[in-house]
């Protein structure tokens, strides 16, 4: 029996809760992450990156700032990591090794524009985390977080997410739900 591969963020989206926020906010938010997150893989491919509106500058100043400061080698940038046995697939901004002086060595990084942590990121991220590992191979990569660019072009903060164990088995329930319910 094949199992059906799904992607992390539609295992995920279930647990984010955006019923509450009006849709044009939502829809701005949407526009300001793929716009950011364009500029910021542009910027680690040293390609060219296409200009920002001024509202979304201050996050992409943030990141090259943080960038230049933390990174010592990309490993890959939104590169489609799977694993077939598991049946789940995801695109991880970046795996990369850091400088010293950090919480973790190499650790897989996930960009977010929001400003809010949600226990949806933990997940999300370890189980990034997981597909690296299994390209990369075991333990390869020892963490996970997200990073926060700063909208007004400040430093970056940093979440690390410390429980790798439980984050990916918090994402494997996850999973598991959905493939039940659906």
């Amino acid at each position: 029996m094949t199992i059906e591969m799904v992607s992390v963020t539609t295992v995920l989206k279930v647990f984010s809760d955006f019923g509450h926020i009006p849709e044009n906010i939502l829809e701005t938010a949407s526009e300001r992450g793929i716009r950011v997150h364009s500029a910021c893989a542009c910027y680690l491919k040293r390609i060219y990156v296409p200009p920002l509106p001024k509202n979304y500058q201050g996050y992409f100043d943030s990141f090259v700032q943080w960038a230049d400061m933390a990174i010592k080698e990309v490993f890959f940038i939104e590169e489609r990591l799977e694993d077939l046995d598991l049946g789940f697939f995801g695109h991880p901004d970046m795996g990369v090794e850091l400088w010293d002086g950090f919480e973790f060595r190499r650790p897989i990084i996930d960009i977010k524009t929001g400003q809010t942590d949600s226990p949806a990121w933990r997940a999300q991220t370890a189980a990034y985390q997981h597909l690296a590992n299994k390209k990369y191979g075991p333990n390869f990569f020892d963490g996970h977080l997200a990073l926060i660019p700063s909208p007004s072009g400040g430093m970056a903060k940093i979440k690390y997410y410390k429980n790798q164990v439980r984050d990916f088995t918090a994402f494997m329930s996850a999973l598991n739900c959905h493939r039940y319910f659906k």
